[in-house]
């Protein structure tokens, strides 16, 4: 006993040491602001009192200027939106844009001189005209104009005169123990403000109903106001539809705001709004706080229950948390601005949801930021989870337990997945069971990463799957572990010794480890502040004197607790809690014949696989669940062995129509191994056609390479009809010429360093074995030859859909030639979705050797790419790979030098070859793109008079993109002499030069798993 004593007051002594350590900056605000509905247009000045608590002397301040961010394409929240594909700032005149301006920054009355940042224009450094000694206050004033944004853009903005102002004013960044906190604004990341008082007058026109931050001061009248509109909304039996916004009146009015012990001011105005007014009395201390909710037409009858909502929020957390130190709480409805779904202190707005149960938990949510951004406020930009994952959890908390009686609403609507949802079994999946599969999406690619990452770092997935949903299935987990009571004791005394202060994850390490009297590094330093992953098993089992003799391996980098249950008809019988351990583990438990043993029965632990959890007491395959044969795809069920299978059919000319089922294991979260089979009945001839496919990942950490693929693909078609008349006797020999396919690739994926960019880079190592069939003139049956190919890429791919682009490098060899080209293809965006130029520049060199041993396969270049005839890899789909006539004969893959104008035997490069290709969108909805074509290559330096008379080709044409990526027709209607040539030669008219791609193989069922629901 004595020992935990000392241990509890050596950990008391350290939290003393680091609380003198302790500092922060005080501010005081006040701030004068004047609104012009007519131009947008904020007018006002700012007085501020800043305080040096630290123990430095400064020479210089750093503040925030983030209207700035809004004003050009060259912005950082610019970059950031064009980088995830986003084109508003594209899209958007001038008009549309917002900035700050009109600055005058003096330090205790002397002019400052000040500059922005280099590299953003949304950051200013102000030179003080004296060194700021610890302990001592200087005196900043400035005027300011803010050009209000539309919008659509970010957070800060209007909808005509619908009004968001939201990190509006010059504001001083945090200087704490690191340094000065100083970052670009960010649609995706968000804020770190110093703490301090805000004394902030708005005028504007007075029928405007206005939200903001703090305490109305002096505003008896405008209470009053918004009262009466309250009995008003209360009166109503309906709400009417429209939306329109009424003129603004003639007469301004001034309202002033006080509050302190915040962060940050934020304010709203609206003419529509509707009011309603509650309050709530806090569980401990019983003092009332007043609720207030501001909504328009659009959802009005779902805002009726608002104040309940609020009240919800506020009365769990100040239950759970801490009490709520603020004398008002507000929500407003923004419908769909940039920002809804957005909290500010002790205002917080909310967009359109649709749905009543859907607008309670955005309430809550945002009212549950008052804690955890609000009053503990974190640096949420470095340490992300501490902000968005903690509340996640608290939201997911509320959820079970205000409807913990109604089991419906504990499921999760999975919009994204659509009209998939039944055809996938998810509609009766839960919430924590969505956040863990969210999870678990980046965690089996290992693409995850540590939640306490910085907020740019994120892809936009792994921002929801590490920041929101890692952080709150971990949390729950050491919620599960510690037990609901010493949860919130823990929880409670982070809250009264951190709050209105600046916490960072070691802050609250120390203050869980205190209360709890625990280590708990498995949580704040191993699932939080690391990319590591929990993964237990069960090995084996053997019966011992009456007991289960368990072995348990961790095969994961966390030792974190677990619990052991036995398990008699799917129920749990008994519980065991275990310590969290590395290597192996033998334990036993009563046993009981026909029983079986899990790890993680209630699904607690966010491990990376759950099927090895499990083990039976007896029978022959102990760890083999049951069978569940399943169509099309599903969740992964770890109590199943699960097989899914997918009707097939296809068509060619030469087996006909083909029909079969493919049975494989590929769903919603990548496996290391991952097989299909698809047979395949062929009509015609008679036959197994078809395919499979099998792929082994292998995933490494800290590598530049994050992941190595090894496939087999195997394929059998026919792909020819061929006929040979004997002259003499006059019979007919027909045969069906026939391939087999061998595939194998070795893909190596490098890790991405921008993953806020959508940037693939990979290198691929291919064998290629082809058996096919060819004709063989001398006893009239074909003779099967054996090549193989062996081809090396590497490629790089931007999938933005603004800068879309990609580089490709290839060689290729066997033993009749050696070929190698590179490949630019980029896109440049016009500012409207899917509007720009696709330009496309391809080079290739080939070596044939002397000794052709394979003479029927041609490897020249092509200028006017690959019919199916040439594709001797047999890498793509063609209906009629060698018909010669008719509308299959028109299918090509738009390769080489990527012209359209079918050239035939013409026009080929037994050395090198250039192209040069580009293509345009049409204004409007005009689905056509206007095409044109450059081409050269070795024989084009023929002699005059040959056939090949031109040095360079060119043609131009339209095409039309019937499906995206699959479908595409061409029209050429001009070219060059050369080609010209060789229509009249062969008698091509111009629906002869119609020719099309068709990539079937983009829609299988398994490719679109693996690309999009994944």
């Amino acid at each position: 006993m004595r020992i935990i004593y000392g241990i509890l007051f050596f950990f008391y002594l350290c939290q003393n040491v680091y609380s003198q350590n302790y500092f922060q900056q005080d501010v005081k605000y006040t701030i004068n602001v004047t609104l012009n509905d007519k131009k947008h247009l904020l007018t006002g000045s700012e007085d501020i009192y800043y305080k040096n608590n630290s123990t430095t002397t400064l020479n210089e301040l750093y503040f925030h200027l983030y209207p700035n961010a809004y004003k050009n394409n060259s912005t950082t929240l610019a970059k950031e939106l064009f980088n995830t594909g986003d084109n508003i700032f594209l899209e958007s005149e001038n008009k549309d844009l917002g900035y700050i301006d009109s600055l005058e920054f003096k330090v205790n009355g002397v002019p400052a001189e000040w500059n922005l940042l280099q590299d953003t224009i949304d950051i200013c450094r102000i030179k003080l005209p004296k060194p700021l000694q610890p302990g001592d206050s200087i005196h900043i004033t400035t005027p300011f104009k803010v050009k209000i944004p539309n919008h659509r853009l970010s957070r800060l903005g209007h909808n005509a005169q619908a009004y968001f102002i939201t990190q509006w004013f010059p504001k001083p960044a945090v200087f704490d123990k690191n340094g000065w906190n100083y970052f670009s604004y960010l649609d995706k990341g968000e804020y770190y403000s110093e703490f301090g008082s805000f004394d902030v007058t708005i005028t504007l026109p007075e029928n405007y109903v206005v939200a903001a931050t703090g305490e109305l001061v002096n505003g008896e009248s405008e209470i009053v106001w918004l009262e009466n509109k309250a009995k008003e909304t209360m009166a109503m039996s309906d709400f009417p539809k429209e939306l329109d916004i009424p003129t603004s009146s003639e007469t301004m009015k001034t309202l002033r705001y006080k509050q302190d012990s915040i962060h940050d001011f934020a304010w709203f105005a609206d003419k529509r709004w509707h009011v309603l007014k509650g309050e709530v009395e806090l569980p401990i201390s019983k003092r009332k706080v007043t609720t207030w909710s501001f909504f328009t037409n659009a959802e009005a009858e779902m805002w009726r229950k608002a104040p309940e909502y609020i009240s919800n929020g506020i009365r769990y957390m100040s239950n759970w948390v801490g009490e709520y130190p603020y004398s008002t709480c507000t929500v407003v409805d923004v419908t769909y601005a940039s920002g809804s779904g957005m909290e500010y202190p002790m205002v917080a707005t909310i967009g359109s949801y649709g749905d009543p149960f859907e607008l309670d938990v955005t309430i809550v949510h945002e009212v549950i930021h008052n804690w955890f951004y609000g009053i503990i406020g974190s640096n949420e930009r470095k340490h992300p989870w501490m902000d968005e994952g903690i509340c996640n959890f608290y939201e997911t908390r509320y959820i079970y337990t205000e409807y913990a009686s109604d089991k419906s609403k504990q499921l999760n609507n999975v919009y994204s997945y659509g009209r998939f949802k039944k055809l996938l079994n998810l509609e009766k999946i839960n919430h924590k069971d969505i956040q863990y599969q969210r999870y678990l999406a980046g965690a089996r690619r290992h693409t995850s990463v540590s939640p306490d990452d910085y907020a740019q770092n994120f892809s936009r997935a792994n921002y929801g799957g590490a920041v929101y949903y890692k952080t709150t299935i971990s949390t729950d987990y050491l919620k599960e572990y510690l037990g609901d009571s010493l949860f919130d004791r823990c929880m409670k005394r982070f809250y009264e010794n951190w709050k209105f202060k600046h916490p960072d994850p070691v802050d609250m390490k120390n203050e869980f480890e205190i209360e709890s009297g625990q280590k708990l590094d498995w949580y704040f330093n191993d699932l939080i502040r690391s990319d590591k992953y929990i993964d237990y098993s069960i090995c084996s089992i053997k019966k011992e004197n009456g007991n289960a003799k368990l072995t348990l391996s961790n095969k994961g980098e966390i030792a974190g607790p677990l619990w052991i249950s036995k398990m008699k008809d799917g129920s749990i019988k008994s519980t065991e809690k275990i310590d969290g351990f590395s290597g192996t583990k033998k334990i036993e438990m009563a046993f009981e014949d026909g029983s079986s043993y899990k790890i993680d029965a209630n699904k607690e632990i966010p491990e990376l696989d759950r099927k090895n959890n499990t083990i039976k007491s007896s029978g022959l395959f102990k760890k083999t669940e049951k069978l569940n044969l399943q169509f099309l795809s599903a969740l992964e069920d770890p109590d199943r062995t699960q097989l899914f299978y997918i009707p097939v059919i296809g068509y060619n000319v030469y087996n006909s129509f083909m029909g079969g089922i493919a049975f494989h294991n590929v769903s919603f979260h990548e496996k290391p191994f991952e097989f299909a089979v698809m047979p395949m009945y062929a009509t015609k001839t008679q036959d197994l056609a078809g395919g499979a496919d099998f792929r082994y990942h292998f995933y490494l950490k800290n590598s530049a390479i994050k992941k190595i693929t090894i496939q087999e693909t195997i394929g059998h078609y026919a792909y020819a009809d061929d006929e040979y008349v004997n002259g003499t006797t006059g019979e007919t020999y027909s045969n069906t010429l026939k391939f087999t396919k061998a595939d194998t690739r070795f893909i190596f994926t490098f890790k991405n360093p921008h993953p806020q960019k959508k940037i693939t880079k990979e290198f691929e190592i291919r064998n290629v074995l082809v058996n096919r069939d060819i004709a063989y003139f001398y006893d009239y049956k074909p003779q099967t030859v054996l090549f193989n190919y062996v081809k090396a890429e590497y490629r790089r791919i931007n999938s933005n859909a603004l800068d879309a682009s990609s580089q490709k490098i290839a060689a290729e060899y066997d033993v009749d030639h050696f070929k190698a080209n590179l490949e630019f293809k980029q896109f440049f965006c016009y500012g409207k979705e899917n509007k720009g130029v696709h330009t496309r520049f391809f080079l290739g060199y080939l070596h044939l050797n002397e000794q052709n041993v394979n003479p029927d396969v041609d490897y020249r270049y092509i200028l006017s790419g690959t019919p199916g005839n040439r594709d001797y890899l047999y890498d793509d789909i063609f209906i009629g790979r060698t018909e010669e006539t008719g509308l299959f004969s028109r299918q090509f893959i738009r390769n080489d030098a990527g012209f359209t104008t079918p050239t035939l035997f013409y026009r080929k490069a037994s050395e090198w070859m250039v192209g040069l290709n580009a293509s345009t969108t049409l204004p409007g909805f005009i689905p056509f793109r206007l095409y044109v074509n450059i081409g050269t290559f070795n024989d084009s330096d023929l002699p005059a008079g040959t056939v090949e008379t031109s040095g360079v080709s060119w043609e131009l044409g339209v095409e039309l993109p019937l499906v995206k990526e699959v479908l595409t027709v061409y029209f050429p209607f001009a070219y060059s002499n050369d080609i010209q040539y060789i229509n009249e030669q062969q008698g091509l008219n111009f629906g002869d030069l119609i020719r099309f791609e068709l990539h079937l193989q983009k829609l299988n069922p398994l490719n679109y798993i693996r690309t999009t629901l994944r």
